[in-house]
């Protein structure tokens, strides 16, 4: 195995800034611009780091500030703040509004430190703003080359940063882990988390900063990496621990003990080398009692992990994982999904929470994966406590509570015939974050309940190389018993394991979900809208138009007497290829924007509309058809364009490909074979197109067959 020691570089100047970019993998990275500007300290928290206790309860404090990101360690996205109650809400409006300078997702949690926002845009780019008058105090921009987003399976990204002892730390699109001075926004060291840089790793997490180390996972398990979560020395960036989510192969020695437990659940064939998956990008949780770390990790580098006699469970891949805070061994693990291969990721919010279950107080844990089950474990032990749907699951009966197991319908088996599955790759409940009100008890949920078909047929090529093609399902569900598809905000009973209520949106890809102690639960949702519920019944308080459809989860903070709710909102994501027709964004420019609304708040301007609405070209008649081998040549090509451009062309954060005649074949040449637009985002394509296959598709999408259905498209 190649092993790369990340470079680490230290920067006591802002002249120095550009010396950093020895530490990147792309080597002609531009320099960075460093916008100077004033925030607060944060001295009491380097005098609590030594107590984990007393840090976890320094951090929540009384609520005034969002310190972390679920707003404490135990990541309940739960706020203690109640002069916004259920008799004010209806008077929120704007108090403040900030342009991200983005056209694509956004999904960060704002942090509240000291009077100041710190939050990221796309690219890895991090803002600071003053919490009461919206100024931005600063903004630091890392310059990730932009032909990296070819690497991504679900845009340019970054869910945020952590902030710790007047420090601001987050990751990049490429691979670093950046330390940047909280009061001016200059770099004090960066360094390199990619253990092998040839290999397609990416960056989308926020870190956490545990016990004084910056700890951060990584992305790409789609593309085939090995995944793992390095913890750094917050103050040096120095390495300090390392644990290894999958085994690197068959063949290569394990690190320790608990790889070696892992590789005895995976085949002995070495096309999984290297590539394991299990990537973490997300969730995260950590209880100072226990000094547990608490790790959701993801799919596994291939979806279709076997054949259809091949049963193994490949640890540590769509699993939670607790490990030793200071050392990174493992405590115990539960795996969600064994031997995942429909993308059920467990990297969906960790939630910890202290309760009665069955007459006993317990230290649980809760999630909602992708795999539509919520989970309910003893987060001392790692004992399954319950187990239940809480979406559409047909994939999975039920789970089997003496060996933890799903047990598997034939609907899971597609080696043998398509089958019609619930959930589809984007799950039951992806990454936006879930909420928990330990006053009602009930966890919500940003749901969707979606289906998707899967196939083994010769003939289909696999999307991205992942193993798994996708077939449009209309052929699929006559027949099936009705239900009802979309996206929902739904409440769970987590104690008496059932839903209690859930509300039906306009959209399936929605917002982050916060509640406080006045019982309000804060939501947006894909059609612009930004809405207050009662967190106890579901009946809904507020509904103020933004023009902005929203993935991020609100947070509120409390600064000079007055309560704010912060939003970040831009839609991208995988919503990119599900966007359904009441989005927003399909009327409205996505133009990404931090709002801020308090009581007596003013009225909120709404994005530019669109010039032209959304939606396919027509079919070009005057040319002559390209004949069957041709189309049938140029439908696989175009299947590459289909990830971020969508199947029709046309997505509201990208260029809408239905314009490609108006370029001219030689400058679609250009882009795609020389990378012309490079700097501005689009990949270049040279090392993997020919020029025939370039102006073969130049003819395609002039003939509009783009907009034509395929039966090898991806899920809807």
């Amino acid at each position: 195995m190649k092993r790369n020691r990340p470079m680490i570089v230290r920067i006591g100047l802002a002249a120095l800034a550009a010396a950093a970019f020895g530490c990147s993998r792309d080597e002609g990275a531009p320099q960075t611009d460093v916008a100077s500007g004033e925030s607060g300290a944060e001295a009491a928290v380097s005098e609590a780091a030594a107590d984990p206790v007393a840090e976890a309860a320094m951090l929540e404090g009384d609520g005034s500030e969002w310190r972390v990101r679920g707003g404490g360690y135990d990541e309940q996205y739960f706020s203690p703040l109640t002069q916004i109650n259920k008799e004010n809400v209806g008077e929120l409006g704007l108090a403040w509004v900030s342009d991200m300078d983005s056209t694509r997702g956004l999904e960060a949690t704002p942090i509240v430190v000291d009077g100041v926002i710190y939050v990221t845009s796309t690219w890895s780019r991090v803002f600071a703003f003053d919490a009461v008058s919206g100024e931005t105090l600063w903004s630091y921009d890392p310059k990730v080359p932009r032909g990296i987003g070819r690497m991504l399976c679900c845009d340019v990204v970054n869910r945020g940063v952590a902030v710790h002892d007047g420090n601001v730390f987050f990751g990049t699109l490429d691979g670093r882990l950046i330390s940047l001075d909280a009061e001016t926004g200059k770099p004090a060291w960066i360094v390199d988390t990619i253990e092998d840089p040839d290999r397609p790793y990416t960056l989308t997490g926020a870190p956490r900063v545990i016990n004084g180390r910056v700890v951060i996972g990584n992305s790409g398990a789609d593309r085939g990496v090995r995944g793992y979560v390095t913890a750094y020395d917050a103050k040096t960036g120095e390495e300090d621990w390392r644990f290894w989510i999958v085994p690197e192969g068959p063949d290569a020695a394990p690190e320790n003990e608990d790889v070696a437990a892992a590789l005895e659940t995976w085949p002995d064939d070495p096309i999984w080398k290297g590539k394991g998956g299990g990537t973490a990008w997300d969730a995260m949780a950590f209880d100072p009692e226990l000094n547990l770390l608490y790790i959701g990790t993801g799919n596994g580098g291939s979806w279709k992990r076997q054949r259809p006699n091949d049963k193994t469970d490949n640890l540590y891949v769509s699993s939670i994982v607790a490990v030793d805070a200071d050392t990174g061994k493992l405590a115990w693990h539960y795996q969600t999904t064994p031997g995942d291969m429909w993308d059920y990721t467990a990297t969906n919010s960790i939630i910890l929470a202290d309760m009665e279950v069955d007459g006993k107080q317990r230290k649980v844990l809760f999630q909602a994966p992708k795999n539509g089950f919520f989970y309910l474990l003893d987060r001392e032990t790692g004992e399954l406590l319950g187990a239940d749907k809480y979406g559409v699951a047909n994939w999975a009966s039920h789970v089997d509570m003496k060996t933890g197991r799903p047990v598997l319908t034939e609907q899971a088996n597609f080696f043998k015939e398509d089958q019609l599955v619930y959930p589809n790759p984007n799950g039951a409940h992806d990454w936006q974050a879930m909420s928990f009100n330990p006053q009602t008890g009930l966890a919500y949920i940003p749901a969707l309940d979606v289906p998707w078909v899967q196939s083994t047929k010769p003939g289909f090529r696999y999307f991205y190389d992942i193993g798994v093609p996708a077939r449009h399902l209309e052929r699929m569900t006559a027949g099936q018993p009705e239900v009802e598809k979309g996206g929902f905000l739904k409440a769970w009973d987590v104690a008496n394991r059932e839903i209690k209520w859930k509300i039906p949106l306009s959209t399936t890809w929605n917002s982050g979900a916060l509640t406080t102690a006045s019982n309000l639960l804060f939501h947006a949702s894909g059609d612009g809208y930004f809405s207050a519920y009662d967190a106890e019944t579901g009946e809904r308080l507020l509904h103020l138009f933004t023009g902005n459809s929203a993935m991020a989860a609100p947070v509120t903070y409390m600064a000079d007497g007055v309560q704010y709710v912060a939003l970040l909102a831009g839609y991208g994501g995988s919503g990119m290829i599900t966007i359904g027709d009441d989005a927003a964004v399909k009327t409205y420019e996505n133009t990404g924007r931090l709002l801020v609304f308090k009581l007596g708040g003013g009225e909120i301007p709404t994005p530019k509309k669109r010039e032209t609405p959304l939606g396919p070209a027509p079919q070009n008649a005057s040319l002559p058809p390209l004949g069957e081998d041709k189309l049938a040549a140029a439908s696989e090509l175009y299947l590459n364009c289909a990830g971020c451009h969508s199947t029709g062309g046309g997505t509201p954060m990208l260029p809408n490909l239905s314009r490609v005649p108006e370029l001219g074949k030689d400058t679609f040449r250009s882009i795609l074979l020389e990378g012309a637009l490079v700097p501005r985002g689009m990949p270049n394509f040279g090392d993997e197109l020919t020029q025939e296959d370039v102006d073969l598709l130049y003819e395609y999408i002039s003939r509009g067959r783009h907009n034509v259905p395929v039966d090898n498209a991806r899920w809807y």
